[in-house]
Parts: structure tokens; sequence; C-alpha cells
């Protein structure tokens, strides 16, 4: 009975294992097709979300861009439609920030500006007190004035020259600097011309830039004067050593070639020529006109809050401010108008020595 049953026993596994062989493989089929259909599903959500990411930052990239664009064109209408609204003579340029030059500069420590001289200080005074007038030195003083008496007569002729010689040197620093300021406009394509009342009009740049150029060219004129023309000017008004003369009032003495006008305006004349005054220094004269609606400066400042020129116009600002405190005022503004000049091409942001090539 047993060897009956043995073989059909295995009969029927023999039978029946080819069917759960089939089915085995089967479900591992669709194990596999499963996993692979979840695999694309990961990758085809992972596609999905850096689509989405790529768009979102194209989107961002586009709208930052267009917000820089229009920050641009506004400073560049700015520009276009502003009007030389500001006329300047020489002394507007100069004089104020000479005056604050008088407080560090021991060249200038004649304080000619921040202390003028009157003629009470050099002992052209009849007043006994406050107030109080010795009436017979006045006559006597105004008669010697009157009679262009020998200044000697009143007091030592060395006061007055003292007094000469300064105004003289602040009147050859304003011309060289008058000098230094035109060749920097020049060098920086300002668009210097004339107009028909003899006025020099700066158009392509601002009134803030124009004076940060001007005090730039005036600290060099402090440290050095190159021109031979005003040195030797300037040596020739301290050679004259001829006695001085009243002029006809109290307040006007006459020094060989010189004539020295003592009080709040006062002023030298040389040579033939205006040396210090309010309008003329050096035999020099300017009247500018420039814009107050614009300059490189503030357009740094506008950049700073773009996306693209924001840490090209921060370098820039600072390395303007170096070169200002060095008296190279046309390197700062030539910087600013390089940065201004590339941020309307729309390029990409340069470093400072990309944009300065050289530079240390």
């Amino acid at each position: 009975m047993r060897k009956k049953i043995l073989p059909a026993t295995l009969i029927v596994f023999l039978m029946i294992s080819p069917a759960f062989g089939i089915d085995l493989g089967i479900e591992h089929d669709k194990t596999r097709k499963i996993e692979r259909d979840k695999s694309l599903s990961t990758k085809d959500s992972q596609e999905n979300r850096d689509n989405s990411g790529s768009k979102k930052s194209e989107t961002t990239t586009n709208g930052t861009d267009k917000q820089d664009q229009e920050i641009i064109k506004q400073i560049e209408q700015r520009i276009q439609h502003s009007g030389l609204d500001i006329s300047l003579s020489l002394g507007n340029v100069f004089l104020g920030s000479l005056a604050i030059l008088e407080k560090s500069e021991p060249i200038l420590r004649a304080g000619l500006l921040t202390t003028p001289r009157q003629p009470a200080d050099f002992g052209l005074s009849a007043e006994i007190s406050p107030g109080v007038i010795d009436s017979i030195k006045q006559e006597w003083l105004n008669k010697a004035a009157m009679s262009n008496n020998l200044f000697s007569s009143v007091t030592e002729d060395k006061r007055i020259r003292y007094y000469r010689d300064n105004l003289a040197l602040y009147g050859i620093i304003i011309g060289q600097a008058y000098l230094n300021l035109t060749r920097d406009l020049a060098a920086l394509n300002a668009g210097i011309d004339r107009d028909g009342e003899g006025h020099i009009v700066i158009n392509k740049i601002g009134y803030d830039d124009f004076l940060t150029l001007a005090d730039g060219a005036l600290l060099q004129a402090v440290g050095q004067i190159t021109n031979k023309r005003l040195k030797r000017l300037y040596e020739s008004i301290k050679a004259d050593k001829r006695p001085c003369r009243f002029g006809g009032s109290i307040s006007t003495i006459q020094c060989g070639s010189s004539s020295v006008t003592i009080g709040g305006q006062p002023g030298l004349t040389a040579l033939g020529l205006t040396i210090f005054s309010n309008e003329q220094f050096a035999g020099f004269t300017g009247n500018y006109k420039v814009s107050s609606g614009w300059s490189y400066d503030q357009a740094m400042e506008n950049l700073k809050s773009t996306a693209k020129y924001s840490k090209m116009a921060s370098e820039v600002s600072k390395y303007a401010e170096k070169m200002e405190s060095h008296g190279k005022s046309r390197e700062a503004i030539m910087a600013k108008k390089l940065t201004w000049n590339h941020a309307k091409t729309g390029k990409v942001s340069l470093s400072l020595a990309k944009l300065i090539p050289g530079i240390n």
C-alpha cells in the first residue's frame, strides 16, 4: 500500500511544481514592474520639482533684472532732464574750502579768511577804549591817508608786507587750483563749453561732483604750486621791498607795485593783475554753470539698491572716499563714472580691479 502511495505523491508534486514555478515567476515580474514604476514616478516627481524650482528662479531673476533696469532708467532720466541751475564764481568755488583748510594746513596759518584783518590790527585806529575815540588822532590818520603819507609814519612796513605776501599766497593757491580743476574737467570729459554770457558750462558732471573735483584741485594746490608763471608772480610780489604808503584811505596801502586792501573784504592787486578778490585770483576769473539735479555720487547710492550692481557700487564708493581724502578727486569721480557707464550696459557686475585695470 505504501509503495503505491509514494509514487502518486511524487507524481502529484511533480505535476503541481511547474505551476508554482510559473506563479512565482509572475509575482517576481510584477514586483520588479512595481518597483520600476515607483522609480519612474519618483524621477518624474523630482524632475517636476526641479523644473518648478528653475521656473521660480528664472521668474525671480527676471523680476530682479527688471527692477534694476527701472532704477538705472530713472537715474538716466534724471541726468538727461537736469538743468543748469547753479552759477558759481571762482570765489564761490574755492574760498569756503580754503577757509576750512586754514585749520589744518600750516601754510595757511595766517588765517586771513577766518580772521580778516581790520585797520585797527595795524595800529590804524583812534579808538582809546570800546566806544571812545581820540578825535585828534582820528583827524591826523585821515589826513595822513589822504596825503599818501608813508605807512612807516604810523607803524612798521613789515606788518603790511606780511599781510600782502599772505594775500598773494592765497591768490596764487586759488590760481593753481583753477588750473588743476580745468585740467581735471578736461580729463573727465565733463562737457566744458561757454554760453553767451561767458559762463563756463559743465554739462556732464553734476554740482556735487564738481565741488568734489574742486576740493581735490585745491588740496593739490595747497601742497604744491606747479605753474611756473604763478611761481614767478609770487616771488616778484614778495621781492618788492619799496616803502609802503597810504593809498588815499586808511584801508588802502600801496607797497611798490602792490595795492593792499584791509578790512572785511581783503584784496590785492600787483603788477597790473588782480591777485586776490572775491572774483579774481592770480589774474584768473571764472564763472561756472552746473546742475544740482544729479551726481555720480548719487548714482552710486542708487546702484547700491540694485541686486546686480550693489557690491560693485559699494566697493567703488569706498575706493572713491579714499582717493578724495588724498586729494585725488579726479580718480574718485572717474571710478564712479566708469561704474555708472558699465551699469547702463546691463552687463554683469565687475570687481574694482577689472573696472580700473592696474589699481593697487
